[in-house]
């Protein structure tokens, strides 16, 4: 921090940088990889260098972007925020098919404008599951309400189709987010010059 403070040229906030990336490297402190991803954060909020100047060093902006995106779909798994989204996603939509659909198409599409197709795909897979896991579990417990109320000698055909439905519907939808995404990247500059073509 004297280093930071007191001499305050980009030379010095650099060595800054470099001596507090080795401490985390000897010390593992952080995980290597955040370690070695310091620099694109720090550098920019000391004013050494740009963000694009730093992301090359590494890779490709896009490419970067996508890792960002990426990070950002693991800490909402990570933390359940999927979880609480798909039970308020359930709550409004209902769980018809052709809504739940319907209302995971929308925001995909919406999404895919502003962050690359498959980083919005990686984000929106973990709130489809969790849906998909709510509906399950509720079809469970309705189906062993059933199950108590009918006598033993029930035929298992229905129970079998129903799960084969499920089966069907769960891969609608994950078709669906991936063809959305498609859809809604048309509607950057990239996609509609490439229309144009």
């Amino acid at each position: 921090m004297p280093i930071l403070i007191k001499i305050g040229t980009p030379e010095a906030k650099c060595g800054f940088v470099i001596l507090l990336m080795a401490t985390y490297w000897v010390t593992e402190a952080l995980p290597l990889p955040v370690t070695a991803l310091l620099p694109v954060v720090l550098l920019p909020l000391l004013g050494v260098m740009t963000t694009d100047d730093v992301c090359v060093k590494y890779l490709k902006e896009s490419n970067m972007m996508f890792i960002g995106s990426m990070m950002v779909a693991i800490a909402v798994e990570h933390c359940g925020l999927h979880q609480r989204i798909a039970l308020k996603f359930l709550l409004i939509v209902g769980p018809s098919p052709r809504l739940l659909m319907l209302g995971f198409m929308l925001p995909t599409m919406f999404l895919s404008m502003w962050i690359s197709n498959t980083a919005t795909t990686a984000m929106m897979v973990p709130i489809v599951k969790a849906v998909m896991e709510e509906l399950n579990e509720e079809n469970k417990l309705k189906r062993i309400e059933e199950d108590e109320e009918v006598e033993e000698g029930k035929d298992f055909k229905p129970a079998i189709k129903e799960d084969e439905n499920k089966r069907k519907i769960t891969i609608m939808i994950y078709l669906s987010i991936a063809y959305a995404a498609n859809t809604g990247g048309t509607g950057t500059l990239t996609g509609l010059s490439l229309i144009h073509i």
